[in-house]
């Protein structure tokens, strides 16, 4: 009887171990290196041509920003998305806006990217394989993925929207950008999740 108790506990403990080697600190999934998994995916660009998600291996993280055209909150952070991508993009950090709707049109993409000046491609998820892989379920929303396919960082770019009709003058925590800095100067992370506020992601199932 004590044989069989010990190998249900060392059983446990290994499956228990396997389960934890999926997941970050934070509870934050593994989400690449498998079938199905975000560096499986194919999206469609802002051009029409198919996008093949396993590119982003090639970067140190990947900046994933999920946008939605017609969302008042998106539009206001297009400037600070743009200055993020110029103070990172050259130091091997990738960005991708991500369209995580069946309905939008290529050409509701290209315009929002000429009305706001967007220096980094626009992805369509019209099937929402990569939304539902990485349980984005707000626009705007950030999720940072390494290379191997952790998620980093997910949630709120920085903290000038508090919450749905309120504006702070001027973000006081800057969530994202702080990632960032982490991540090139091989730090852990401090903050790993937050709550993104903006317009929800409407599912296509």
């Amino acid at each position: 009887m004590l044989g069989t108790s010990i190998s249900k506990i060392v059983v446990t403990m290994i499956l228990g171990a396997i389960f934890a080697m999926t997941t970050v600190a934070s509870g934050q999934a593994v989400v690449g290196g498998q079938q199905g998994s975000v560096f499986a995916t194919t999206l469609r660009t802002a051009e029409g041509r198919e996008f093949s998600c396993d590119s982003f291996q090639k970067n140190k993280a990947t900046v994933l920003i999920f946008l939605s055209g017609s969302c008042p909150i998106c539009q206001k952070y297009t400037l600070t998305l743009k200055s993020l991508w110029a103070e990172f993009s050259g130091k091997n950090i990738g960005f991708y806006g991500v369209f995580p709707s069946a309905s939008v049109e290529i050409d509701s993409v290209v315009g929002f990217a000429r009305k706001y000046s967007i220096p980094f491609p626009l992805l369509l998820d019209s099937t929402q394989a990569l939304t539902s892989l990485l349980k984005a379920k707000i626009t705007p929303e950030a999720v940072v993925i390494s290379g191997s396919g952790e998620v980093l960082y997910q949630g709120r770019i920085d903290n000038l929207f508090p919450l749905i009709g309120r504006k702070r003058y001027a973000a006081t925590s800057h969530e994202l950008k702080d990632a960032l800095v982490s991540i090139l100067g091989a730090k852990p992370i401090q903050v790993r999740n937050t709550q993104a506020v903006g317009c929800f992601i409407e599912s296509v199932k």
